[in-house]
């Protein structure tokens, strides 16, 4: 007995909508992490998440710099006028990235290395024997350091410094800073020689400050971000974190 089979003809409608099916499919995701935040961490830690962009553009009207670098502060009348005239003035700033450069110089320091760069500086200091503080400035000499974010003093740690023609190691007992000179580039690794950040894609700036990007490996995960009405790994997801420091 020989039997065939016959495709079956499928049968599509079409319909038109004056809704776009991406924006509301974005809506309906957007909708559905903040209901698992609000079930994981509570209404108030979600509403917070939620509002935080205007927190900060109305932070950012009320705080500010002049001309000469100085802070000063704008009155409740004046940071809303400056907040609706941002909001209804379209940013037509300078978009270009000016990247760090290679390695031209190197200087030993007492607990790390400092590497002078095409367009910018970079320090590189062991604070533990598993903590290492990169700086990078733009100017030609490196301000001194102080944080309100991270107080620890540097502690006398093993460091081991070797310069090669394409790049320098700096390492303690447990931590390697591997640097690339041209174009200048970061990976971290641990005393196992595992991947411990994934390598530095680029360190530049724009108009709006520094930008850091790494290449991550596909295995490691990113946690934490604080109270955050997400889920708990972060890999994947976008998020504005903002600090600053007098």
């Amino acid at each position: 007995m020989i039997g065939s089979t016959y495709p079956c003809p499928q049968i599509v409608s079409y319909r038109t909508s004056r809704y776009n099916p991406i924006m509301l499919n974005a809506l309906r995701n957007t909708l559905q992490q903040l209901w698992h935040g609000v079930r994981l961490i509570g209404p108030g830690p979600s509403l917070r998440t939620a509002i935080y962009p205007l927190r900060l553009s109305w932070y950012q009207a009320r705080f500010d710099l002049d001309d000469s670098g100085k802070a000063f502060t704008r009155s409740t009348p004046q940071a809303l006028r400056h907040l609706l005239q941002g909001l209804m003035t379209k940013k037509t700033g300078d978009t270009s990235i000016e990247s760090i450069g290679a390695v031209i110089a190197t200087k030993r320091l007492p607990n790390g290395v400092e590497l002078r760069c095409t367009n910018g500086l970079c320090t590189i200091e062991a604070i533990t024997s598993r903590i290492m503080r990169v700086r990078v400035v733009r100017e030609a000499a490196m301000p001194p350091y102080f944080s309100y974010a991270t107080v620890l003093d540097p502690q006398d740690v093993p460091l081991d410094i070797q310069e090669e023609e394409k790049g320098l190691t700096i390492s303690t007992p447990d931590l390697c800073c591997h640097v690339l000179r041209s174009p200048f580039g970061l990976r971290l690794s641990d005393a196992r020689g595992r991947d411990v950040m994934g390598g530095s894609a680029t360190i530049a700036w724009t108009q709006e400050g520094g930008q850091l990007q790494q290449r991550i490996p596909p295995e490691m995960q990113y946690y934490g971000l604080g109270e955050r009405a997400v889920h708990f790994p972060s890999r994947g997801h976008h998020f504005q974190l903002t600090t600053c420091d007098p």
